[in-house]
């Protein structure tokens, strides 16, 4: 745990850092947020505090607009919610397209897992429904096995599917290279990669070294910081995944993926460590 005058050191330099501009796509890098930084929020105050942080780019978290999720967990929650998707979820996608619109936000991707568990019916409508909100980019925490199932609807919406890591390695789950690997092998256009960073630091992986290889199909990246061997998320730059050396590469190749922010550790006041988080970012692609 770092000291307390190491956490005041930081928190002068950031606030020094409050002075850069608070515009998303510093040094041509897309700099958003992802909405689950800011899960305890409903949708509109969700909005409210991404302007506050300092960033109109947003990857959608299906929380924050899906009727029912947060009750998915029981056998009658999750029928209720997938009955939702099929029935009203694409109509529902174009209203919050235009909450977003209206309020001059730019949706770099919509985040919704498809697991074993979705029927057929209720990935077409997933698909559906990110189409519906006005982006091409699903991003999705799925079983390595599910993407054969994926593939013909993303092929059929024309709809890119970036899948997620967690750092906790285990069968049928994305935590490894290989694991992205043999997914992208079932589709080798439509089909790339949502590297979170933390996560795939704290697994033991080299983010530099993968993006080295797979940058052409990373679609998006989740910004965390962690400490190695599944050590704990903190503060950006008190962990030991390299974010400055990341944007600094995303930049250098031109490589148009968003960077989102994702704030996973315990905070309270999570706009501030968002902000703060865009800051660390801007300066480290300022140089």
């Amino acid at each position: 745990m770092p000291s307390k005058a190491m956490q005041l050191s930081r928190r002068a330099w950031l606030a020094a850092m409050a002075s850069v501009p608070a515009w998303a796509g510093a040094g041509g890098v897309d700099l958003g947020i992802q909405s689950f930084s800011f899960k305890a929020l409903p949708f509109d105050a969700m909005l409210d505090a991404c302007e506050q942080a300092g960033s109109k780019s947003i990857e959608l978290f299906s929380g924050h607009i899906e009727q029912g999720w947060d009750q998915r967990s029981t056998t009658a929650g999750r029928k209720r919610l997938r009955d939702w998707r099929v029935r009203e979820g694409e109509a529902y996608c174009r209203e919050i397209r235009v909450a977003l619109e209206r309020r001059g936000f730019h949706l770099n991707a919509f985040n919704l897992t498809i697991r074993d568990g979705h029927s057929d019916e209720e990935i077409d409508s997933t698909f559906r429904m990110t189409r519906a909100l006005g982006t091409d980019l699903l991003t999705s925490s799925s079983n390595v096995s599910s993407a054969p199932r994926i593939a013909p609807f993303a092929k059929q919406h024309r709809t890119r599917v970036a899948f997620h890591n967690h750092a906790v390695v285990k069968p049928d789950e994305f935590a490894r290279p290989e694991d992205f690997e043999r997914a992208m092998e079932a589709e080798p256009h439509w089909f790339g990669v949502n590297l979170d960073t933390g996560h795939f630091h704290a697994a033991g992986f080299d983010c530099l070294a993968f993006l080295e290889k797979h940058g052409e199909r990373v679609f998006a990246l989740h910004m965390k910081d962690r400490k190695a061997d599944n050590g704990p998320k903190l503060p950006f730059g008190m962990g030991g995944t390299p974010l400055g050396e990341i944007v600094r590469l995303v930049q250098e190749r031109n490589w148009q993926m968003p960077a989102n922010i994702e704030m996973a550790y315990p905070t309270d006041d999570p706009v501030r460590e968002v902000r703060e988080s865009l800051a660390f970012l801007r300066n480290a692609l300022a140089g």
